[in-house]
C-alpha cells in the first residue's frame, strides 16, 4: 500500500513537470512563430506573460486560503494539546509566507497588465520607464520576504544565520549594480532627466533581483540531493525566481544597450517560463496542503 502511494506521488510529480515543460514549449512557440509579424508578436508576447502570471496569482490566492484554514485548524487542535505547539508555529509561518507571496504576485500582475496597456492600448513600443515599474519594484520586498522564509523552513534546525544571508544578498546586489554603473557610465546615461530615471530603475532591478537570487540559489543547493514529492514545490519556486532574475538582468542590459525592442520576445519567453514554474510550484504546494494539513511546513 505504501509503495503504491509513493509510486502515485512520483507519477503526479512527473505529470506536473511534463505539464510545466509543455506549457513553456507552447507559449514559447506562439511567441517565436509570430516574430516576423511585429504586431501579432507583441500581442502574443504580452498575453502569454499575462495569462501565466494571472494563473500563478490565482493559485497563490488558493494556497493562501488553504494555509490560513490550516493555521486555524492547527490552532484549535493546539488549544486541546500543547504538544503540537511546533506545528502551530509552522502553520502560522506557512500562512504569512503565502500572504507575502500573494501580495508580490498581485503587484507583478498589475505591472504586467499595465505594461500591456501601454504597449497594446497606447501603442508605445517600449514603455520603459512607466507606472508598471512602480508595481514591479514595490513587489520585491514581499517576494524577498517569502524567499527568506522558505530558507528558514528548509534549514536543518529551523534556525539560520539571517544576518549573514542578508548581508551576502545585499552585497551581491550592490556589486552587480556597481558593475552596471561601470559598464555603461553615468555620464552618458544621465544626459537627460528621463535617462536618469531609466538609469536608476535599471540599477534597482539587478540589486533587488540579486537579493532574491542568493537565497533562491541556496534553496536549490540545499535540495540538490533531497528533492522529493513532498518538497518539489520549493525547488520549482527557486527555479522560478532564478529565471525571472536572469530575465530582469538581461532585459536591463538590453534597455541600456538600446536593443530592448528587438529582444523583448526573448525576455518575454523567460518571464512566461518563470511564471509557469511559479504556477506549477503553487499547484504542487496546494496538493501538499490537502494531503497533510497539520504537518505541513511553510
Amino acid at each position: 500500500m505504501i509503495t503504491n502511494k509513493i509510486s502515485a506521488s512520483r507519477g503526479h510529480s512527473v505529470t506536473l513537470l511534463i505539464g510545466i515543460a509543455s506549457a513553456i514549449i507552447i507559449s514559447a512557440s506562439l511567441i517565436i512563430v509570430t516574430i516576423p509579424t511585429p504586431d501579432l508578436n507583441s500581442f502574443y508576447s504580452n498575453w502569454t506573460v499575462n495569462i501565466a502570471i494571472l494563473v500563478a496569482t490565482l493559485l497563490s490566492c488558493v494556497a493562501m486560503q488553504k494555509s490560513y484554514l490550516n493555521f486555524r485548524l492547527v490552532a484549535k487542535s493546539n488549544a486541546r494539546d500543547e504538544g503540537i505547539q511546533y506545528s502551530t508555529v509552522k502553520a502560522k509561518q506557512s500562512f504569512y509566507a503565502c500572504l507575502s507571496l500573494t501580495i508580490g504576485l498581485v503587484l507583478w500582475t498589475a505591472a504586467e497588465f499595465t505594461w500591456t496597456y501601454f504597449q497594446l492600448g497606447l501603442g508605445i513600443e517600449n514603455p520603459f520607464p512607466s507606472e508598471a515599474d512602480v508595481f514591479w519594484l514595490s513587489a520585491y520586498p514581499f517576494i524577498i520576504l517569502f524567499i527568506y522564509m522558505v530558507n528558514k523552513t528548509l534549514s536543518k534546525t529551523g534556525v539560520y544565520d539571517r544576518e549573514t544571508l542578508i548581508m551576502l544578498s545585499v552585497s551581491a546586489g550592490l556589486t552587480l549594480g556597481y558593475i552596471f554603473n561601470l559598464t555603461f557610465g553615468i555620464a552618458d546615461i544621465m544626459a537627460t532627466a528621463e535617462d536618469e530615471i531609466a538609469w536608476l530603475i535599471s540599477i534597482f532591478y539587478p540589486i533587488l533581483d540579486t537579493i532574491a537570487l542568493v537565497p533562491a540559489l541556496l534553496i536549490v543547493i540545499s535540495l540538490r540531493n533531497k528533492v522529493s514529492t513532498s518538497n518539489l514545490h520549493w525547488s520549482l519556486f527557486a527555479v522560478s525566481i532564478i529565471i525571472v532574475t536572469i530575465a530582469d538582468i538581461g532585459f536591463g542590459y538590453s534597455e541600456l544597450l538600446g536593443t530592448a525592442e528587438e529582444e523583448q520576445w526573448f525576455w518575454d519567453i523567460q518571464y512566461t517560463a518563470s511564471y509557469i514554474f511559479m504556477a506549477g510550484a503553487l499547484y504542487a504546494y496546494i496538493v501538499v496542503l490537502r494531503k497533510r494539513p497539520i504537518q505541513t511546513e511553510v
